[in-house]
Parts: structure tokens; C-alpha cells; sequence
């Protein structure tokens, strides 16, 4: 086994030495950075199951963003949650990340699993970083408005943001721009990070 650094405990637990040595020189590296911009700053992490869950499903391990804020030297705020979505079109049924606390509360037990970005996002208004790993259960949605005039550019064949649907909540990108807004009005200094699958296509990844 290889020596404990402080900042990886409990990165062994997949009980591969090779991880785990690769792992253990990136936060050496930054640890010997005369400034590390990561270390001690606080992070919350809005997303799907994907940054909520361990890499391979393996029971007990640190989920993603928990490997890399033992990397860089930050402890993430974990507000992700499994099968959500961005879009809030209440006409459709569908009630994501975007819509406001009291347009949660009055939907009540309809909007299932999905939170508010004001609930998910209370006492974190003044984090340093923003880190969102999200839009993939917003695909479906995203893909019937492909042709939509309104959000489609067939000449470039990908989606457009145009005046109208910058922060129209009722598509992905325009709620994710919607939440962003919101964030920069409570908080200007913030940083937003937007992470995608790297197989993104212009459906999931335009705002990438």
C-alpha cells in the first residue's frame, strides 16, 4: 500500500495502486504550487447522478467531484441529485432545477425527486466556484425541439440562443442560463464551471 498523503484519504478505496499513485502526484503537484487558487475554497456541485454517484457504482467510494476537491484541496458541497433536470415547463409537466422555490411549493408532490435551485443552492450563495455537471436527462427535451425555429438553426445544424430564448426556462440551455443569472445577481465574484460528458454533441453540449 502505498504511504497516506492527508489530501487523498480515503482515495484507496478502489485498492488500485496505479490510481491511487497518479492520484497522490497531481495533488503533490499542486501542492507545491506557490498558489493554488483550489485549495480551501468552497464549492458546490449542482448536477445528476452523474457527479452524484461513485465513478463505477462500487459502494463506499468517493463520488467524482469529491476525488478531484482531494486533489485540489477543497471538500465539495454535494447538491446533485439523481434523474433531474434543468427545464422547468410546468405546462408539460416537467419541473426542474430551474424553477423558484415557490413555484416548487405550489407544484407540491408533482415535482417527484426535483428541487428548486433556490433549496439547492441555500447557504451556498456565496461559494466560490459553481460547479454544474448537469443537462443529461435533459436531452429528450432538448432533441424534440430540433427543426424549432424558435431554437434550431438548420444551417449550422445546432441549437441557437437568440433574445427571446436566453433564459426561457422551458429548454435546458435557456434555464441553465436562467440559474447563472440568478447566481451573478446574489453573487457577481462567482465562478461557474460547466462539465459535460466529453461525447457531447451539440444537443448536450452547446452551452459547453
Amino acid at each position: 500500500m502505498l504511504p497516506k498523503n492527508p489530501i487523498l484519504a480515503g482515495i484507496d478505496k478502489f485498492d488500485e495502486p496505479i490510481i491511487y499513485s497518479e492520484l497522490k502526484a497531481l495533488s503533490e503537484k499542486f501542492n507545491r504550487l506557490p498558489f493554488n487558487e483550489f485549495k480551501n475554497r468552497k464549492v458546490v456541485v449542482l448536477g445528476t447522478s452523474v457527479p452524484n454517484e461513485p465513478p463505477f457504482g462500487e459502494a463506499g467510494t468517493f463520488k467524482y467531484p469529491q476525488f478531484v476537491g482531494r486533489i485540489l484541496g477543497f471538500e465539495p458541497i454535494m447538491r446533485s441529485i439523481g434523474g433531474t433536470r434543468l427545464t422547468y415547463d410546468p405546462s408539460n409537466n416537467i419541473y426542474g432545477l430551474a424553477m423558484t422555490k415557490a413555484e416548487a411549493d405550489a407544484a407540491g408532490s408533482a415535482i417527484g425527486s426535483e428541487r428548486s435551485y433556490e433549496t439547492q443552492l441555500d447557504s451556498c450563495w456565496d461559494s466560490d466556484l459553481f460547479f454544474f455537471d448537469h443537462m443529461h436527462n435533459d436531452a429528450g427535451i432538448l432533441n424534440a425541439l430540433k427543426g424549432n425555429p424558435d431554437y434550431w438553426d438548420d444551417a449550422k445544424d445546432t441549437f441557437k440562443i437568440t433574445t427571446a430564448n436566453a433564459f426561457d426556462r422551458t429548454w435546458a440551455i435557456g434555464a441553465m442560463n436562467y440559474i447563472i443569472r440568478e447566481i451573478y445577481k446574489r453573487n457577481p465574484r462567482a465562478v461557474i464551471m460547466l462539465v459535460n460528458d466529453w461525447r457531447g454533441t451539440a444537443t448536450n453540449a452547446i452551452n459547453y
